[in-house]
């Protein structure tokens, strides 16, 4: 990223397209005003865009103001002090980060995989044409070349809808929005500026008293600590009974899956959730292993019966 990009991002941000401004809703036009859009070059030559939060771009101009006292002369933005030739990588710093902060997976914290993350999840809603264009493109999949030129200023579209689903995923809420499109996702600023300000920190969900099920009582997976240099052992999370509206509501939504032997998919996890108010406060892994419980426990009692038959 050149300084050049950032200024000529500063100087458009908050200054929208006026024809582009009268589509969207009034949060929309906050999320234009609050967020700066900046075009970088990725593959190919094909422009990426890079949405900043206003903290984000206040960070960056304190860091600018820093660069001739650090003795930083080339242009750009992330340039390391004195005379080296390449920049800061921001996947080394990335990669560092998640191995200091300890995270359960530190080798899935990549650009690349964010980009693919934010294109599996954007699969919960159902997004029209147009807006598969405006989310396409901004992850720098230019699927409809074609029509790049027959559509509005895609600056303000961008910052304006993209960058709900980007809050939403952060703040943990977009499996509220499933089946949705981006004019039907509405976020209260209080989500916003909570997911603007959420640590990395998760709760455990905590398990509900009830005797022990055989089929999928099993222990969640254990939290592997990363490497360092101080030995430290990391405590495994408890062991989540499940009760009998559970177990219920698991066989409810996944009765088919079961009977066929078939693990679904991540969409299938999240929407039991959507449907199942007993199922609400799990991650839709733990879902996965305990549906994987069921089939293996199915398997084993149809293999049983075929024997003694």
């Amino acid at each position: 990223m050149t300084l050049k990009a950032f200024a000529d991002a500063d100087q458009k941000s908050g200054k929208p397209d006026a024809v582009v401004l009268s589509t969207v809703n009034e949060f929309e036009k906050k999320l234009c005003e609050s967020h700066t859009r900046i075009e970088i070059k990725g593959k190919r030559g094909r422009k990426v865009a890079v949405l900043l939060t206003k903290e984000m771009k206040e960070s960056i101009e304190v860091l600018i103001s820093q660069r001739k006292k650090a003795n930083v002369s080339k242009d750009l933005l992330f340039s390391k002090p004195g005379e080296a030739i390449f920049p800061y990588r921001g996947s080394d710093c990335l990669r560092k980060f998640a191995v200091e902060a300890e995270v359960q997976n530190p080798s899935a914290i990549t650009s690349t995989k964010l980009r693919k993350q934010l294109a599996t999840l954007a699969q919960i809603l159902n997004l029209s044409e147009t807006s598969q264009d405006i989310f396409a493109t901004f992850l720098g999949h230019n699927i409809r070349v074609h029509r790049e030129f027959y559509r509005l200023s895609e600056d303000a579209m961008q910052v304006a809808k993209v960058s709900k689903v980007l809050h939403s995923i952060n703040n943990g809420s977009i499996s509220k929005y499933s089946g949705k499109d981006f004019d039907d996702i509405k976020l209260a600023e209080k989500e916003v500026l909570e997911s603007e300000s959420m640590g990395s920190s998760e709760e455990e969900t905590k398990g509900s008293d009830g005797s022990e099920s055989e089929e999928i009582a099993k222990e969640s997976p254990v939290k592997t600590p990363v490497k360092k240099c101080k030995k430290h052992r990391s405590m495994p999370k408890a062991r989540h009974t499940w009760t009998q509206d559970e177990k219920a509501a698991l066989k409810r939504q996944f009765k088919k899956a079961i009977t066929m032997e078939k693990t679904p998919g991540q969409l299938e996890y999240l929407n039991a959730i959507r449907c199942e108010p007993s199922l609400s406060k799990f991650e839709w892994k733990q879902i996965k292993f305990a549906v994987k419980n069921l089939i293996d426990t199915h398997k084993r009692q149809l293999k049983k019966f075929v024997t003694i038959k």
